[in-house]
């Protein structure tokens, strides 16, 4: 059909495009729905671009077979092959910084996904299959508007949720909130010290830009660590963001990571706040984040060296509450921090954990597992030379009857809850939880 549309061009182009056009409108909705992109330019780069790639194919084949009776000449044609690959990169490359070839697009709903679909179907079918859907036209105009209605409805009375994914990336802290009327916040971006993989334009950038994101209420850095930094730059960089909350950290203690995080965010014109122990966010929505460390005793004496674990001690301890759901931000502080904070009364007592310093020995003790009772917790961790996360406290997790999740095994962590019920799921394993606030886990 899109052929004879484009007769006029001649057989050649016609069918070419035709082909093209085909292609992409066979396959927008799931670019869409799992990369966040429209890209129009691919109608044109694919002509080009399955010229070459065919060529190169034919090419690389011929060499394989040649090269069983003579190899000069298959080293020459994989030489020959090299230049194409090249004209293909350079194409592609070209193609790509056409103004307008490509937008972001947010993730389409399934009805329309299906309504999409639908219509090719119909467009494509049989004449007298045609003639048959049409003598049934207002039936089907009926199930139509049935489905939309219903998915209005559904939408209307669902229960709002807030969101939670605690990303996987490595020996790192990054964890993306979006309260139930779609604020967002990032608390911390991840990265490995002395690795090439950035984790915010890696990880970060391509979840939110899936989900349609360009715009982020506040990012939090919890303490100026490397694992913690590393991803918020790119974040700061690409997207618009409200706030930028880091703790107070005294300036002999603040790396230069930390002033240079600072540093853009006054390039990009983010506000920058330091909150301290007895600060709270009203996110709105029925959120509400209470900032429980670090306190006016936890800096450290003035002097020029300082260890890891006094920064660690300094890192932004906060309660988040959405009605009876709970959740517990720990950064890197360990249980001496946390110990402290129950001993000046605080309620640690949270329904999820992200369970602080990567599951490290010194990271919790029977006694805050105990104060805090998270039915679900999650431990941010990848490959590392400091046998974290310690079975001792995972084993302590699970005795206080806790479903422990692990990024390094579990993959991205989402937690979801309507204030009531709590749904967990892991990414990599497939592991679902679900966990009621009165009646713990089922």
């Amino acid at each position: 059909m899109i052929k004879k549309l484009l007769q006029p061009l001649g057989d050649r182009l016609s069918e070419a495009f035709a082909m093209s056009v085909s292609a992409q409108v066979g396959v927008a909705p799931i670019i869409a729905w799992y990369f966040g992109v429209f890209a129009p330019i691919g109608l044109i780069a694919n002509v080009p671009c399955v010229i070459l790639a065919g060529a190169a194919v034919l090419i690389g084949l011929s060499a394989t077979l040649v090269n069983l009776v003579f190899t000069p000449a298959a080293s020459a044609l994989n030489a020959a092959n090299s230049l194409v690959l090249l004209g293909l990169e350079t194409t592609i490359g070209l193609l790509a910084k056409v103004p307008f070839g490509a937008f972001a697009v947010k993730r389409p709903p399934l009805w329309f996904v299906l309504v999409y679909y639908l219509c090719i179907i119909i467009a494509g079918a049989p004449r007298r299959l045609r003639r048959a859907l049409y003598s049934r036209r207002n039936v089907i105009v009926l199930l139509i508007l049935a489905l939309c209605v219903g998915t209005v409805v559904y939408q209307t009375v669902k229960r709002p949720e807030i969101e939670i994914v605690f990303f996987a990336v490595g020996q790192g802290d990054a964890i993306f909130i979006r309260s139930a009327g779609g604020k967002s916040f990032l608390v911390d971006g991840g990265g490995v010290p002395g690795g090439t993989r950035d984790p915010g334009n890696d990880t970060i950038l391509p979840f939110l830009k899936r989900k349609g994101i360009n715009y982020i209420d506040a990012v939090v850095l919890t303490h100026p660590h490397y694992d913690h930094i590393k991803g918020l730059f790119a974040v700061i960089d690409s997207c618009r963001v409200g706030l930028l909350i880091k703790p107070e950290i005294p300036e002999h203690m603040a790396p230069d990571l930390d002033h240079a995080l600072a540093d853009l965010a006054d390039e990009r014109n983010v506000p920058l706040v330091e909150l301290g122990q007895g600060s709270w966010i009203d996110v709105g929505d029925g959120v509400r984040i209470f900032v429980l460390n670090p306190g006016a005793d936890t800096s450290c004496e003035t002097h020029i060296g300082y260890t890891s674990t006094e920064l660690n001690a300094m890192s932004l301890v906060m309660r988040m509450e959405f009605m009876e759901f709970t959740l517990l931000l720990t950064g890197d502080a360990g249980e001496a921090q946390l110990g402290a904070l129950l001993s000046m009364g605080e309620d640690l007592g949270a329904s999820v954990l992200k369970v602080p310093h990567h599951g490290a020995r010194d990271a919790l003790n029977p006694e805050i597992i105990d104060s805090v009772r998270p039915q679900v917790s999650v431990i941010s961790v990848g490959p590392n030379a400091f046998s974290h996360p310690a079975p001792a406290t995972v084993t302590a997790l699970e005795k206080a009857g806790s479903t422990v999740f692990r990024t390094d095994l579990d993959g991205a962590v989402i937690v979801r809850s309507d204030g009531e019920r709590i749904r967990a799921r892991s990414v990599a394993s497939q592991r679902l939880v679900t966990v009621s606030q009165e009646r713990g886990l089922r």
